[in-house]
């Protein structure tokens, strides 16, 4: 049998570079991008529903038949500007928070701002 669920584990992690994040698009069908500043006050108050919410629909997904889908539907990432501002520049990202969503490896969708709605509306 298997034990408590009581603990929640994340499925938002760090990416600090173009290889890994190459690499993560490609592994994933479904990703999210939270593009983040430690000084900015918008994100601090937005990231923490960003990994909640993505950690939520990853613990409540069920599957459809017998598709064989490779890890959690939605991988979240999180991209700190002051580790990795040439992840910031390739995606045009000059304000945080933005974040960002791809599909099968295409950018397909973009906001900026603390905006929780469109947040949850986006994932």
């Amino acid at each position: 049998m298997s034990s408590s669920t009581n603990h929640i584990v994340s499925h938002v992690r760090p990416c600090t570079s173009q290889q890994e994040l190459d690499s993560l698009l490609s592994a994933h069908r479904c990703v999210a991008i939270d593009f983040t500043s430690k000084n900015c006050g918008p994100c601090r108050m937005i990231s923490p529903e960003f990994d909640r919410l993505i950690t939520e629909i990853n613990e409540t997904y069920q599957p459809l038949g017998a598709m064989n889908i490779p890890s959690a539907p939605v991988l979240g990432l999180s991209v700190e500007l002051g580790f990795a501002q040439n992840l910031a520049a390739a995606y045009g990202v000059t304000a945080t928070p933005t974040f960002i969503f791809f599909l099968d490896g295409k950018k397909f969708h973009e906001f900026r701002g603390a905006d929780v709605q469109k947040l949850k509306s986006a994932i």
